[in-house]
């Protein structure tokens, strides 16, 4: 009798492990299901978020004819709600989204499209410490990747080297369409291209481009050969008619990795709304 009882128990201890196992291993695929289900929704939400601060930048511009100390000082005291492209961030929240956003004057980058070897060359060496491949190296290969010829710099990099590196495109040899495209050229990696050098503080854990990133620092669209200091307040940060601008929006929703976009936008205060997005693009 007593065997029997000690098989009896036996078998309802399996049982109810069994059970338990088979809960767990049920709880877990639906909490996979779960989370696969909801970090699409997630990701749509993330990118309608970065959208959505696009949009409020947009929403804030206030078109000044002037370029004075006085106007710019009105302009961001007196009507606080005006985003001017400063390159200072904002932040704003949509629906448990945080979304991060900079605006900036494409007509202060440098055109990457025309800028000399030797000036990108100085920029790199003054503003990065520590660099995995040297400055001249860079900026030769970047030359090279837009040039027309196959004729490779003496530290630069061209079809032959491509191919010897099994890489499975070739210098374009015409200007670049999209500043992102220099993360096609040998020795550019994404920390030279978005996070900029370790003196770059950048807030906001990195979602957003550093100050001095070749993200934030070129352009294919300005007129300009060489970098500049910083001017002092009288410099243009207003919004011009007829300027384009550079906006940056990343947006954190819940657990889901930042969705980060930007667009190119032309001010025209003789359309209604007085702006037209030429490009947007999703960076992250």
């Amino acid at each position: 009798m007593m065997g029997q009882r000690g098989v009896i128990l036996i078998a309802c201890l399996w049982i109810c492990g069994l059970v338990v196992w088979l809960s767990m291993a049920t709880s877990a695929i639906y909490r996979y299901r779960f989370a696969q289900e909801v970090l699409p929704v997630l990701r749509i939400r993330g990118y309608y978020a970065a959208v959505g601060g696009i949009m409020e930048a947009l929403g804030r511009v206030k078109l000044v004819e002037t370029n004075t100390v006085e106007t710019l000082k009105g302009a961001s005291e007196s009507e606080g709600d005006v985003w001017l492209p400063d390159g200072k961030e904002h932040q704003v929240s949509y629906n448990r989204c945080n979304v991060w956003v900079r605006i900036d004057s494409e007509d202060k980058k440098v055109n990457v499209n025309a800028v000399p070897p030797e000036v990108l060359r100085t920029f790199l060496e003054s503003n990065y410490e520590e660099i995995e491949i040297a400055p001249e190296v860079i900026a030769e290969r970047v030359a090279d990747f837009i040039d027309p010829d196959d004729e490779a710099r003496n530290l630069g990099a061209e079809k032959r080297d491509y191919e010897n590196r099994n890489m499975k495109y070739l210098p374009f040899n015409r200007p670049l369409g999209a500043i992102e495209s220099l993360l096609l050229i040998p020795g550019i990696n994404w920390n030279l291209f978005w996070k900029g050098p370790q003196k770059d503080e950048n807030k906001f854990d990195g979602i957003l481009p550093g100050k001095y990133s070749l993200f934030s620092v070129l352009s294919v669209y300005s007129k300009r050969q060489t970098f500049v200091e910083e001017q002092d307040e009288s410099e243009n940060k207003a919004w011009k008619s007829g300027a384009l601008y550079r906006i940056v929006s990343g947006a954190v929703c819940g657990d889901y990795r930042p969705v980060v976009l930007y667009a190119i936008v032309r001010l025209d205060k003789t359309k209604t709304p007085p702006f037209e997005i030429i490009k947007l693009k999703e960076v992250i």
